[in-house]
């Protein structure tokens, strides 16, 4: 019995050393991995979270066991049941055992990549864009940037979107959230990020949620324009502050980065805005992930942004709309309507490091 016993209290500690070593296994790669990439390879496998709860359990049967034994007298019955207890006991450490190993192996594997994560991200601030401009202009244009050294903008094309929620992003590129966003552009968000660099932009960070502190870069400036716009618009000027009731102001667009990063199981690198397929964020849930985003007061609050219908050009054969509160039925609660900009628009957004005069009209 005294054999069993030490065998039972042997286990415990095994056990619970196993739970932490995979609860600890399980939060590490949740916390460090990029947000959920859509093909759902960065889902964390609970296998062996889920063998040591039927551990665990078969354990505490072993342990009933044992209470019962101890009612029973002395003889061949009990030694037999003892017998069989033991042999499970072995059968159950000999599976802990295994459990600890691959999870150990799995921590070596987050280490391991981790090292490599900092020495590609080393390399990242060694890598040089091409330093003739021409040469520079090509190498962007390939994925859909313009830029513009001496009057120290990027510019990018494309099109009005319809959301149907209201703002979390501004401008986003093929297959990202179209719902909750107002324009698509026709460029890779990596290209967007090097060539603010070219302009001698330092990358800043979103925000942080921990300490509340707003999203920090190189401060920007925005101007989007199309064809039959007498004078350009300011980003700004195309969006609705619901909690203000007014056009926004003060929008402090950043160039908060985005960032380099990589899967700690499998080392595959990436960057985060180009697997999102977000350029232009507006609320600070997205701002780790957006190249540019904004620091503005209300950039906190997810039911604060729409598009202003007032400058927003509108679909051929729709009514000339507000920014208004309709209430469809007495049932439910008023809805802010979402404008439409007309999708048929090629429009061109111009990012800049400084204010441009010629589209500065106010």
């Amino acid at each position: 019995m005294s054999k069993t016993l030490g065998i039972l209290c042997a286990l415990f500690s095994a056990v619970t050393l196993a739970f932490v070593l995979a609860i600890y296994n399980k939060i590490r790669l949740e916390t460090t991995t990029a947000p959920a990439i859509e093909n759902g390879k960065n889902e964390v496998p609970s296998a062996d979270l889920e063998r040591l709860v039927e551990i665990d359990q078969e354990v505490s049967d072993v342990k009933h066991a044992v209470s019962q034994l101890e009612q029973i007298e002395a003889g061949t019955e009990r030694d037999r049941k003892l017998e069989k207890l033991e042999e499970l006991l072995d059968e159950l450490a000999s599976q802990i055992y295994q459990v600890h190993q691959d999870n150990q192996r799995n921590l070596e594997q987050v280490q391991s990549n981790l090292i490599r994560r900092i020495n590609m991200l080393k390399l990242e601030a060694k890598k040089e864009l091409p330093q003739d401009p021409m040469e520079l202009k090509r190498a962007l244009m390939k994925d859909g940037v313009d830029i513009n050294l001496s009057s120290r903008w990027v510019r990018v094309k494309g099109r009005f979107i319809g959301p149907d929620h209201p703002l979390e992003l501004v401008a986003i590129v093929e297959g990202g959230k179209s719902h909750e966003a107002m324009i698509q552009l026709d460029c890779r968000p990596s290209a967007v990020r090097a060539g603010l660099t070219a302009l001698g932009l330092k990358p800043g960070r979103g925000a942080d949620w921990r300490t509340g502190a707003p999203p920090s870069g190189a401060p920007l400036f925005i101007y989007v324009t199309w064809e039959g716009l007498k004078r350009p618009w300011r980003l700004e000027d195309l969006l609705w502050d619901a909690k203000e009731d007014a056009a926004m102001t003060n929008p402090n667009w950043v160039f908060s980065g985005s960032r380099y990063d990589s899967d700690l199981r499998t080392g595959d690198e990436y960057f985060l805005a180009d697997v999102n397929r977000c350029v232009i964020g507006i609320v600070h849930k997205f701002s780790n992930v957006a190249v540019i985003t904004s620091a503005h007061k209300n950039a906190g609050d997810e039911r604060a942004w729409f598009p202003n219908a007032s400058t927003m050009p509108k679909p051929k054969g729709t009514r000339d709309e507000r920014n208004e509160v309709q209430k469809d039925s007495e049932d439910e609660p008023p809805r802010r309507v979402i404008a439409k900009g007309d999708p048929e628009l090629e429009i061109t957004i111009t990012i800049s490091a400084i204010k441009q005069p010629a589209m500065e009209w106010r």
